[in-house]
Parts: structure tokens; C-alpha cells; sequence
């Protein structure tokens, strides 16, 4: 499943990126075992995740954001620190620029302004979180 967020197919990367969304949903650091941060938040997958806020594909783009808020919520200060080590923080700063921005919309298709706005919400959502 984990090396399923690198597949060269949109639908393995939406259902990859998905599962690892829902693991982390609602839950605290507390209530995660440590085998699921480190398997689930290691630095190698945070890594690829975050390639995915890049992606081609928007439903990938919005699973990925997604993801990333619910592990930042966990206020689990090791994957946090994990997550500004690989360089989370900027990639999102870099996107928020560009979907903020005049030109450009995020990546999103012209006139789509609901995955826009999650994504935005997402994103921010996910740099307050980073402690």
C-alpha cells in the first residue's frame, strides 16, 4: 500500500494516500501506536506524500492535503519535526503562492472553486498544526 503513493496510477495514489488519511483521522498522538508513526509517518513516506500535493491529478492533490492535516493534528511532535525536516512547511508556503496567486490557481482546472477552497483550508490547517 505505502509504495502505492509513488504508482504511476492516479487511482493507486488516491486509495494510498486515502487509507493513510483515514489512519490518522480524529485521532491524538496518544491514541496512535508508535509502530503506526512510524510506519505510516516515517520520514520516506511524508516524503513521498508530499510530492503528492503536487500531483498532476486534483483528487490526489486534495487526499494528499488531507492527509497531511490529519497527521499534523495528532500534535505528535516527532512527525511533526519529521515533517519540517523533509521540508513540508515550504512545499505548502510554495503552494499556497501559487494558489493564492494571480496565475496559476494551484493546479486546479479553471473555474473549479471547491477543491480550491478545501485545499486552501487543508494546507493552512496543516501549517497551524505543525508545532
Amino acid at each position: 500500500m505505502l509504495a502505492d503513493v509513488s504508482s504511476l496510477d492516479e487511482a493507486k495514489r488516491f486509495k494510498s494516500c486515502s487509507l493513510i488519511c483515514n489512519i490518522f483521522a480524529n485521532m491524538e498522538a496518544s491514541s496512535v501506536p508508535q509502530s503506526v508513526m512510524d510506519k505510516y509517518a516515517s520520514l520516506d513516506t511524508l516524503n513521498k506524500l508530499s510530492l503528492r500535493l503536487l500531483d498532476s491529478s486534483d483528487r490526489v492533490k486534495l487526499i494528499a492535503a488531507a492527509t497531511f492535516r490529519n497527521i499534523a493534528s495528532t500534535g505528535s511532535v516527532e512527525v511533526n519535526s519529521r515533517m519540517l525536516r523533509i521540508g513540508v512547511a515550504s512545499t505548502i508556503t510554495s503552494v499556497l503562492e501559487q494558489l493564492l496567486g494571480a496565475e496559476g490557481g494551484g493546479g486546479f482546472a479553471a473555474g473549479v472553486i471547491l477543491p480550491r477552497a478545501v485545499y486552501l483550508e487543508q494546507l493552512v490547517a496543516t501549517l497551524c498544526n505543525i508545532r
